[in-house]
């Protein structure tokens, strides 16, 4: 089935349907997936494009670099396969309580969580949404981001760890250079609304491109990895340019989240 599920591949197939139980029939999506059992631990493999593949492995290093949880991507031949991370816990995904449409509404999903789940989720969740923005992802639908619960009880752990990433990246915004475009950007629009409505003051690590070099050297033999270094680069700039409620400083620096004067130093 895992062949089946990823490539369309039946020649394997010879059970009848009714005595088939397979976690392949869990998986969703527009794009083929499979589970495998490798040494004990079930991996998620996903069919990408080239372009795809380093997007995904880029910005799962990218959020993971930032202190945002994601999971790790790795290559492989025909795209890239993941680690379970609900092995231990049961996962859903937000459709269920925001529905369909109301991903694209980022004040309406920040108060859900924090009034079900606590304001260290909601910032989580800001924190997701940031990620978005750095990294133009254009696919942050109801499906692709949720919560985890304890097997046992029903109760809410945290949310889940970040993923798919495939159609992020230059997008629309490649060109873009001044604050009016990034104003214009709606990753960046709708994340800097977001702070500014709900009176929040976001401190994010600030990447020097040294350390988005070395947090990111497993995509480095990619021809697409320098613009991607400069594009992540230019967006951390300028949504720190616009957006004082942002303060994005070195790792080492710790600033009082709750001082709105604070300023990015870059």
């Amino acid at each position: 089935l895992f062949q089946l599920a990823l490539n369309g591949d039946s020649s394997d197939l010879n059970h009848k349907p009714e005595e088939i139980y397979s976690p392949q029939f869990t998986v969703s999506g527009c794009l083929e997936k499979g589970w495998s059992l490798e040494n004990g631990v079930w991996f998620l493999y996903k069919r990408d494009n080239p372009v795809e593949q380093f997007n995904e492995v880029f910005v799962s290093d990218v959020s993971n670099a930032l202190g945002v949880k994601s999971v790790t991507y790795l290559s492989t031949a025909s795209g890239v396969k993941s680690a379970n991370f609900a092995d231990k816990y049961n996962f859903e995904d937000m459709k269920g309580l925001i529905g369909d449409s109301g991903y694209a509404d980022y004040n309406a999903v920040y108060e859900k969580i924090k009034n079900m789940f606590g304001d260290e989720a909601a910032i989580e969740y800001v924190k997701l949404i940031y990620i978005d923005a750095i990294c133009c992802n254009q696919d942050r639908h109801s499906k692709n981001f949720g919560i985890l619960r304890d097997i046992d009880s029903g109760a809410f752990v945290s949310l889940a760890p970040n993923f798919d990433y495939n159609i992020s990246l230059f997008g629309d915004g490649i060109g873009l250079d001044t604050k009016k475009n990034a104003v214009a950007d709606p990753f960046i629009r709708d994340l800097c609304n977001l702070l500014d409505e709900k009176n929040i003051n976001l401190v994010m690590p600030r990447l020097t491109q040294a350390e988005l070099e070395n947090a990111t050297q497993r995509s480095n033999t990619s021809p697409m990895y320098n613009d991607a270094v400069r594009y992540v680069m230019q967006r951390q700039q300028l949504i720190c340019e616009i957006m004082p409620r942002i303060c994005i400083c070195s790792i080492d620096n710790e600033p009082d989240p709750t001082d709105s004067t604070e300023h990015c130093d870059i």
